[in-house]
């Protein structure tokens, strides 16, 4: 049986984990990444931090009030 600490540590990390889950699978989605790449060996750094700045800021955004969640 585990403690409540080890029980709210669990489920924190596991929020967490799912969190970064999902945006993994984000990015993973993306046109840049699921397609040949013909651009520049340049241009792809460029495009590989927008797209993951893209998804950084749908999981910051808060869809009810209609703002960026500053904290996690």
């Amino acid at each position: 049986m585990l403690a409540a600490r080890q029980k709210r540590y669990n489920r924190r990390a596991g929020r967490t984990r799912v969190r970064a889950g999902h945006t993994m699978g984000r990015i993973r989605r993306s046109s840049i990444s699921s397609r040949q790449y013909d651009g520049t060996p340049g241009q792809l750094g460029c495009e590989i931090q927008a797209v993951t700045g893209l998804a950084n800021f749908h999981v910051l955004w808060d869809r009810k009030n209609k703002k960026l969640r500053l904290g996690f």
